[in-house]
């Protein structure tokens, strides 16, 4: 409020940016290690009997990962509180019909799902207005090169834990546990090299 109020419209940039990214580096890896796990938190939680909502489960958890890129938190900064009225009221009405043909079609993951594009539509036409308001792409808004080190890194580490964790048939604890550690196997020596510690020194002077 205080950057835009006085008209350091980069100091904006950068603060949104920052805090996008340190977001990402907490948010996306222990949203796709829960996705990972999502079938035995649920048998763990709710027995195996309703195993069907582990899909429902994992289409929220995207959802949780498209927070990490989220703009329209700062859009009362930007005075486009009016703006903000209007995204969620068009919003709410195209969430409530998407879930609404997505349960026709693929049942309570399709209600889900509705939810979740509803989400992603919201955070796009917010960050493609503030990204006008401050001049610049909405690429360079979401900074892709701070977010790229924590995206590429969680979906390798994903892909490759799902790929050996399929062949494991252990029972439910070990299992967790196996996934766990499998993807932070993956994880750490990707996200460190596809520049990792460049982000987080870039962290560290957030101010």
């Amino acid at each position: 409020n205080a950057a835009y109020a006085k008209g350091e419209l980069e100091r904006f940039r950068h603060l949104i940016t920052h805090s996008n990214a340190a977001t990402a580096m907490l948010l996306l890896p222990v949203a796709a290690l829960f996705w990972l796990c999502a079938p035995e938190m649920v048998e763990i939680m709710y027995k195996k009997q309703n195993m069907a909502a582990a899909p429902v489960m994992r289409v929220y958890l995207i959802g949780m990962m498209i927070n990490a890129f989220a703009i329209g938190h700062v859009l009362p900064a930007l005075n486009l509180g009016r703006f903000n009225t209007l995204n969620n009221g068009v919003v709410l009405l195209c969430s409530v019909a998407l879930s609404l043909a997505g349960v026709h079609w693929f049942g309570l993951p399709g209600a889900a799902l509705g939810s979740v594009l509803g989400l992603a539509i919201s955070e796009f036409w917010s960050a493609t207005v503030v990204a006008g308001k401050l001049q610049i792409s909405v690429a360079t808004l979401l900074s892709w090169r701070k977010l790229w080190p924590t995206l590429a890194s969680s979906g390798v580490a994903l892909a490759l834990a799902m790929l050996i964790s399929s062949r494991l048939n252990w029972p439910v604890w070990p299992l967790v546990l196996g996934k766990g550690a499998l993807f932070v196997l993956f994880w750490l020596p990707c996200f460190l090299a596809m520049g990792g510690r460049a982000q987080l020194r870039t962290m560290r002077k957030f101010d």
